[in-house]
């Protein structure tokens, strides 16, 4: 599987198992980050640097977005998909507002490309799905409703996970990053506007 995948908040909590998991069925990974700088070298350095880069951007800035898609593009000519790690993985499953506009922002963002390119993959990855973060399922599925002539695909993974269940449970984390890697695959071409809902056993 050939394809450029950026990101968010990648160099903690489910982020470097979903980069390792996608950079090892042949993908390209952009590792974003605000803030833990180290554990996103040290990530690149443990993928490969031909097969991974980190960009520190704060992804509530429409400016930093822009300059982290254009890094990425510049670095692998193209995106092929994004992942927003919004995975709340704490008993404080409280969706901020700043994680809704850098949601928005970078998928935004990233549309006019997938829109030229007439593909694109979008997976938004949150908690289960009640209060404010069901505004990630509706948002989700009006991408997919609305950019779905334009060969773009958006869905979304909800989850309860805690950090305990996190740190303990690989089988787990497994599950979450193979739906992932199966979601930006060509054999999800026809799986657009769906929130899958993994339970914590």
């Amino acid at each position: 599987m050939k394809k450029t995948v950026l990101i968010t908040k990648s160099s903690q909590g489910l982020g470097p198992k979903i980069a390792e998991t996608l950079v090892s069925k042949g993908c390209n990974v952009i590792i974003q980050y605000n803030y833990k700088q180290e554990q996103a070298n040290a990530l690149v350095e443990k993928l490969g640097n031909h097969k991974a880069i980190a960009v520190q951007t704060n992804p509530e800035k429409s400016k930093d977005v822009d300059i982290l898609i254009k890094l990425a593009t510049k670095h692998f000519g193209q995106i092929d998909a994004v992942i927003t790690n919004n995975l709340i993985t704490s008993e404080n499953k409280i969706l901020l507002s700043e994680d809704l506009i850098a949601i928005d922002l970078v998928t935004k963002q990233l549309m006019k490309q997938f829109i030229q390119q007439q593909d694109g993959t979008i997976i938004n990855l949150h908690n289960s799905p009640e209060t404010a973060n069901d505004l990630i399922t509706l948002f989700t599925n009006n991408l997919a409703t609305e950019f779905k002539q334009q060969g773009i695909r958006a869905n979304s993974i909800s989850s309860n996970l805690t950090e305990e269940c996190l740190i303990k449970s690989t089988p787990t984390k497994q599950n979450i990053t193979d739906i992932v890697a199966f979601l930006i695959s060509d054999h999800a071409i026809n799986i657009t506007g769906k929130n899958i809902n993994i339970k914590e056993s």
